[in-house]
């Protein structure tokens, strides 16, 4: 008997414990298995989608299991579409190669007072740089900049994936405004104008990046003299 089979027969015939079950087989990632659970479920109707974390998790789940449609219909049957339903079905667009609907659907979120966050933004960061466009990129910059909530790390580094010179030059230098000693994106902004034959800036940042590193060797040897003694 296979496991799909021995849950068919041990689950009883009652709604509440074939969503504990599909809720469980989405947190360990059986995805494939949560979604013929949820086709077989016994009176799953309009109510069953909304009863399950208000239809949030199956959004999420049609989104990550590939069927984006499915995941569009459920979102658009929802009444009340919190948070995670927009983050997922804007990430799942954006990661199906839909960046343009992706785009569509956060401005439809912001039109629905929904207030995002960081998911939210690194997802529609993603939308852009799949639909690729050059203007998409400098809205997805300017999207950054009117954040409510601060740009990390992860959101900076979101806009290094399209290869966009101008752009990444200006995420780059937030990023060593917030990591100051990863001399990895001094290297990095070197690399790049160097790819794009900038050689003066490279040269430039190449020198900055030896006189930081000839700084730090000269400040640890100090602390050694300081615990040592000078030699």
């Amino acid at each position: 008997m296979s496991l799909e089979e021995c849950l068919m027969k041990c689950l009883e015939r009652d709604g509440f414990a074939w969503s504990t079950m599909i809720l469980g087989l989405i947190r360990v990632g059986d995805l494939s298995l949560a979604r013929v659970l949820f086709e077989e479920m016994p009176g799953r109707n309009i109510a069953s989608w909304n009863t399950m974390i208000s239809g949030s998790v199956l959004v999420d789940m049609y989104a990550k299991c590939g069927n984006v449609a499915r995941s569009l219909v459920v979102f658009f049957k929802l009444q009340a579409k919190n948070l995670f339903c927009w983050n997922s079905i804007i990430e799942g667009l954006a990661v199906h190669g839909y960046g343009e609907q992706a785009l569509d659907m956060f401005k439809k979120m912001e039109r629905e007072k929904i207030k995002p966050n960081g998911v939210t933004f690194i997802s529609v960061l993603g939308a852009c740089t799949h639909a690729g466009q050059a203007w998409q990129l400098e809205e997805a910059l300017e999207l950054i900049r009117r954040m409510t909530i601060k740009p990390n790390s992860v959101i900076w580094g979101a806009l290094l994936l399209h290869g966009n010179l101008k752009i990444s030059q200006v995420s780059i230098e937030k990023l060593m405004n917030l990591e100051p000693d990863n001399n990895g994106y001094y290297v990095l902004l070197g690399n790049m104008n160097a790819e794009a034959d900038r050689w003066s800036e490279a040269k430039k940042v190449s020198e900055i990046y030896m006189l930081l590193s000839e700084l730090s060797g000269n400040l640890e040897f100090a602390d050694y003299e300081n615990e040592h003694g000078a030699i």
